[in-house]
């Protein structure tokens, strides 16, 4: 259906497990990089857009 290269990253995160043949503390530490590379662009975003979220959420609350 699709190959590896076009997997989404937390597949790739289950293959990078299971297919592993070295140390645990290797794999380990593999898998908390790439965790930390899934979950990046999400933790970014909030941070950028949380500011805009509350204004929101105020703005709608407000009855004058």
């Amino acid at each position: 259906m699709m190959g590896n290269q076009m997997a989404q990253m937390p597949t790739n995160l289950q293959t990078i497990a299971g297919n592993a043949m070295v140390p645990f503390d290797l794999i380990e530490t593999q898998m908390m990089a790439a965790a930390l590379l899934v979950i990046l662009p999400s933790l970014l975003l909030y941070a950028f857009a949380q500011r805009y979220y509350v204004e929101g959420i105020e703005r709608t609350g407000i009855v004058e």
